[in-house]
């Protein structure tokens, strides 16, 4: 289905209705509420239907998708603060939030960088597969704070998915040393790392990232080859249709 700027949509699952405002890359919309004008959020294609109802019926009309060359950015991306004091942090944590649909499945899920520690710092931050660059993210996170990174498909989950994370801390010196890590995301493992994240304080898939953020002088042989690996790894363009599926079930994962 095509749509074109101005085409008046409503969303699949929640009944809402907007207008089209943009055309963004990975098969995006930008779409302006009716409930809230000032109020324009990213939809991916699949979970928008026209709004037929509300477009008005002109005899021997022709449809012509518009041009993209100018799509404005997606929004900017949410930053969350913790709103109360946590005793135990744990350190820089990597979290995937389902999206459910009305009947209770999703086909993709928010993915979130969390920072529950009192520092901050400067990130750079890919998710990948075999297939395609899910996410590449450059931002600076503050402390105790959920970054949030973009969305993910259930699909990428089938395809050797990968997140490959830079950080620095941020200090009165400047920034110090990079650590990095490489961090293998095996779909079985995904589906039992589930429970209550700091800072959002809802259930998603979880994995540690980084608890000391000492730079280590000395690499081994092998993270220097991954390491060099990712920095010249091209980017994907494919992106893989996305299949709907129970949340948190791992059953209906591997059937």
């Amino acid at each position: 289905m095509l749509y074109a700027i101005g085409t008046k949509v409503r969303f699949r699952y929640t009944g809402e209705s907007g207008v089209i405002t943009a055309l963004l890359d990975e098969g995006m919309m930008q779409v302006r509420l009716d409930s809230d004008p000032d109020l324009e959020i990213p939809a991916f294609e699949e979970d928008l239907v026209r709004n037929e109802d509300a477009e008005p019926i002109s005899a021997g009309a022709k449809f012509i998708p518009a041009k993209r060359e100018n799509a404005p950015e997606p929004p900017p991306r949410r930053k969350l603060n913790a709103q109360y004091h946590i005793l135990k942090p744990k350190g820089l944590q990597l979290a995937f939030e389902p999206m459910p649909g009305r009947d209770g499945t999703v086909t993709r899920y928010k993915t979130w960088l969390i920072n529950d520690t009192a520092q901050e710092f400067l990130l750079e931050f890919d998710l990948y597969t075999d297939a395609r660059d899910v996410l590449i993210v450059d931002d600076k996170i503050p402390a105790t704070a959920a970054l949030e990174l973009g969305d993910m498909l259930y699909d990428d989950l089938n395809n050797s998915l990968e997140a490959s994370v830079n950080v620095q801390r941020i200090t009165t010196e400047g920034p110090s040393e990079p650590v990095q890590k490489t961090l293998k995301i095996r779909p079985k493992q995904f589906f039992n790392n589930v429970q209550t994240v700091p800072i959002l304080n809802l259930l998603a898939h979880h994995f540690l990232l980084f608890d000391s953020f000492e730079h280590k002088k000395e690499e081994s042989g092998e993270d220097l080859k991954n390491y060099t690996k990712q920095k010249a790894r091209s980017p994907k363009s494919a992106s893989p249709a996305s299949t709907r599926f129970g949340a948190f079930n791992v059953e209906e994962f591997a059937s």
